[in-house]
């Protein structure tokens, strides 16, 4: 819900929490343990992402790992998730999932979870165009 209210707002999406920890910093340090789970975590890695979160965030004493290297570290390390952050990382988050869905839209759209992301509007408008 939040992300459909926030729309495009980079700002938004990038506000930290008291550790100066991002929305997506927090999702990509959460070690869920399962298939199912990390399929979700990948939903919600994609949106943030296309809603302009910054894979690059580290938290309040500036030496802690990035999203991609906090959820290798937690060991997850969703292949999928990792090469999206990863291409975040050298693109943007936007150009990253238009990438995917482009590429192998699947991995997206039939992941546990979409259907609770794709109506995120910045989301909705890579999906149109992939």
């Amino acid at each position: 819900l939040c992300l459909k209210v926030a729309g495009d707002d980079p700002d938004f999406v990038n506000e930290r929490e008291v550790h100066r920890r991002t929305a997506l910093w927090c999702v990509c340090d959460d070690n869920l343990g399962s298939a199912e789970s990390e399929s979700q975590q990948l939903a919600a890695v994609a949106a943030l992402l296309a809603c302009g979160a910054d894979p690059n965030v580290r938290d309040q004493w500036g030496f802690a790992q990035t999203a991609r290297e906090r959820h290798v570290l937690h060991g997850n390390n969703t292949h999928a998730i990792v090469q999206l952050l990863k291409r975040a990382e050298e693109t943007s988050g936007p150009a990253a999932v238009s990438e995917l869905l482009s590429s192998t839209p699947e991995v997206l759209t039939e992941a546990p979870g979409w259907e609770v992301v794709q109506g995120v509007p910045p989301l909705a408008k890579l999906l149109h165009r992939a």
